[in-house]
């Protein structure tokens, strides 16, 4: 059994010790894509969160440009917080519209609307209140639309506004 001086150890087993039981995982998970921040990999090793991300992000784009040439004046993008992240915040002539975004690329598990819970609504709901309180904007009316769209890896994309879904 080594001894342990005051320091904490004896030369011998500092080298046993640095090594950890549960090595660390590589800051660089995928040879691949190395230096992209949101190259994280899912627990079978494929690189699906970065997948996810950019459909849901090509989603996000399509609908405000959908919204915008629908006459609706977009004011903030991905508005986040550290409650979470309201997806578009627009004006609807005088309404404020919060629009939570869906983006599916297939219909096998419904769709990208009925993804829009309960608890997705409450969370959307708080995220408006406090966006509300922290903005100098005070409208007389506010409204939640889902925005869902559709994007199959070939054809067009589809896009459905739901207006006033909550």
């Amino acid at each position: 059994m080594p001894r342990f001086s005051a320091a904490g150890t004896t030369g011998a087993s500092t080298a046993r010790r640095s090594r950890s039981r549960y090595p660390q995982k590589s800051r660089h998970p995928h040879p691949a894509a190395p230096h992209h921040p949101s190259a994280s990999l899912t627990r079978h090793g494929h690189l699906m969160t970065l997948v996810r991300r950019a459909v849901g992000s090509y989603g996000e784009r399509r609908a405000a440009a959908h919204l915008s040439a629908a006459g609706m004046r977009i004011i903030a993008t991905n508005w986040r917080c550290a409650h979470g992240e309201i997806d578009i915040i627009a004006w609807d002539g005088d309404v404020l519209v919060f629009c939570e975004v869906k983006t599916r690329r297939s219909e096998a598990y419904g769709p990208p609307s009925a993804a829009v819970v309960g608890a997705k609504a409450r969370r959307l709901r708080r995220l408006a209140a406090h966006w509300l309180a922290t903005s100098p904007v005070h409208p007389r009316d506010v409204r939640f639309d889902v925005v869902a769209v559709w994007a199959p890896r070939r054809g067009p994309t589809r896009i459905e506004h739901l207006r006033g879904a909550f």
